[in-house]
């Protein structure tokens, strides 16, 4: 490790006495780090061995910032569009299932065809959906196309989907699930027990890791490895030109309610241990916030 101090020794003769003082000055940048970590990549306090994986793998991060319609993508640049409401710049988005018209994010096309190993990673604070009308089948995140294409809902026909709790279910547990054209049936992997519940008005870190070498998607909660299944299509074969936050390919699935903290999309399979660490940082640590100021997100500056 490396200090983050530096010091700085001055010699002051003393008139009429032909002694020397010596007198140092420390200078701190990190002067509420005990451990006295140089301030990096990571920052004051944070080793770079925690904090450069996060970094060097990030391919899309949207925190958003700012206000309009526009979710920001400050590492990668693929903006994202907001539908039927917009970010009121209190650095989160929220979905109202509630409202006239189905509020949700559109990314761009092409984002995850792309990868090949991939970790989706997001803090959401989800709210229970009223027990009438029967609710069915939300999304945290659908990636993919429906039998009727692009900007259309019908049934999912590729994808890769995250949703928060299967319908009347209790306790509510997370599943994630992927298809494609050419797959007989889905691949489903579901949380677990008391640690992989779904909880409902409180913020929660949740990720889906393609590995693409061990050919496995797993699913976490807060850090934790929740389950796992084998996994042998790429993401290559998924159409993804519904890319989409809050909806789903299928037009029978209800609505997500809650806030979006932060979004992000990793080119690399992150271990429990890099994803303990981003959940230990949380949302938008200083360490992956823009170097300039996010513009608003109307587009204006």
């Amino acid at each position: 490790m490396f200090r983050g101090a530096f010091t700085l020794s001055f010699l002051l003769l003393l008139s009429g006495c032909g002694d020397a003082l010596r007198l140092e000055v420390v200078f701190d940048d990190c002067p509420n780090d005990v451990e006295k970590i140089y301030p990096g990549e990571c920052g004051c306090g944070i080793a770079e061995a925690r904090c450069v994986p996060l970094k060097s793998s990030l391919v899309h991060r949207y925190a958003f910032n700012g206000r309009g319609p526009v979710a920001i993508d400050d590492v990668g640049g693929a903006d994202g569009v907001i539908l039927n409401t917009e970010l009121a710049g209190l650095g989160q988005l929220y979905l109202d299932r509630t409202g006239e018209l189905e509020q949700y994010v559109e990314l761009p096309n092409g984002i995850i065809s792309v990868l090949d190993s991939a970790t989706f990673e997001t803090w959401v604070t989800w709210e229970a959906p009223p027990s009438e009308p029967k609710p069915f089948w939300e999304r945290i995140f659908d990636f993919g196309v429906s039998t009727l294409g692009e900007d259309q809902r019908e049934s999912g026909k590729s994808y890769l989907f995250l949703a928060p709790g299967k319908p009347g279910t209790t306790p509510k547990l997370p599943r994630a699930a992927f298809r494609d054209a050419n797959t007989d049936g889905e691949i489903i992997v579901d949380a677990v027990g008391a640690a992989g519940e779904t909880p409902a008005g409180v913020m929660f870190n949740v990720a889906v890791v393609v590995d693409a070498k061990a050919q496995q998607l797993i699913l976490f909660m807060n850090g934790l490895e929740q389950n796992r299944a084998a996994l042998t299509e790429p993401l290559s074969a998924i159409e993804d030109v519904n890319n989409w936050l809050g909806r789903s390919q299928f037009v029978v699935d209800t609505r997500f309610g809650g806030s979006f903290h932060e979004f992000r999309i990793y080119d690399r399979a992150l271990t429990h241990l890099q994803l303990l660490d981003s959940v230990a940082f949380g949302p938008s640590p200083a360490f992956l916030e823009p170097k300039i100021p996010v513009q608003d997100g109307s587009g204006a500056p």
